[in-house]
């Protein structure tokens, strides 16, 4: 008993490096909740330009595009990040395991995905402050963007203009391959954008997000409400203390709330 005692502990504790330090909570659709680190730091997603790396300490949360497990959406989620951004695409190669500590060691589950209900990660909202810039597209994402990084080129009977999204504030079709662009000076411009598909720099996730001009809803920019901080917490098993896990209720509340002050 004792040699099995050991082995026990060594596998335990030989484990503990492959899973990070930041506690994840997955809820499966039979009711149980696995804590623990997460064997990768990494999500992988397939969206609608091609595959996306995003840090797992800018995700939020992640859950199913539609149905309630992972298994009734074939993978297809969306990606909560941590300032309101949704990014919807497959899941790509979702074999995740949890470390879960315990007697001193750590105890490898391997995540059961077909029964994945949700995916959270600790800590709060960050909620931006002065001006956003809000891309919304036909394939379900709706980002923010860093407007002083990211630009548009628009062919006018005027001529050509390349500005950045900060100079801008709003992008809108009106008509089939016809855009308005209007300037933060009261200039409004008409014309086609240049490129087949925006190459669009992200504040926080994956580095760019590709969107297909033909996919591409509206650029907005918004000012945000940040409410009183608050997020949900849950008191861990063998813990004394409780630790808070990201909810996306009010960022999802204020992005509703701006898309009414448009109409």
């Amino acid at each position: 008993m004792r040699w099995e005692y050991a082995i026990v502990m060594l596998v335990m504790t030989g484990c503990t490096a492959q899973y990070g330090d930041s506690t994840v909570q997955v809820a499966l659709n039979d009711g149980q909740v696995l804590l623990g680190g997460l064997n990768t730091d990494i999500l992988y997603l397939r969206g609608a330009a091609g595959l996306l790396e995003i840090p797992l300490e800018d995700v939020g949360e992640v859950v199913p595009v539609e149905g309630t497990d992972l298994g009734g959406a074939n993978s297809h989620v969306t990606v909560w990040l941590r300032n309101g951004s949704e990014l919807r695409g497959e899941w790509i190669d979702p074999e995740l395991a949890v470390g879960i500590p315990l007697r001193g060691g750590v105890v490898p589950v391997d995540i059961p995905m077909a029964s994945l209900e949700r995916f959270q990660t600790q800590g709060e909202e960050i909620w931006p402050t002065g001006p956003v810039f809000r891309v919304q597209t036909s394939h379900g994402d709706d980002f923010l963007v860093d407007a002083d990084r990211s630009s548009i080129r628009l062919m006018s009977d005027l001529g050509n203009f390349t500005p950045f999204l900060s100079e801008c504030r709003s992008i809108e079709p009106i008509s089939d391959g016809t855009w308005q662009v209007e300037l933060h000076n009261g200039t409004i411009l008409l014309g086609s954008l240049d490129d087949e598909q925006l190459e669009l720099a992200l504040p926080i996730g994956p580095e760019r997000v590709g969107v297909a001009v033909s996919q591409l809803i509206s650029v907005e920019q918004e000012y945000w409400e940040q409410p009183q901080p608050t997020f949900v917490s849950i008191d861990q098993p063998g813990s004394q203390e409780s630790s808070g896990w990201f909810d996306n209720e009010l960022l999802s509340i204020e992005k509703t709330r701006q898309v009414q002050l448009r109409h």
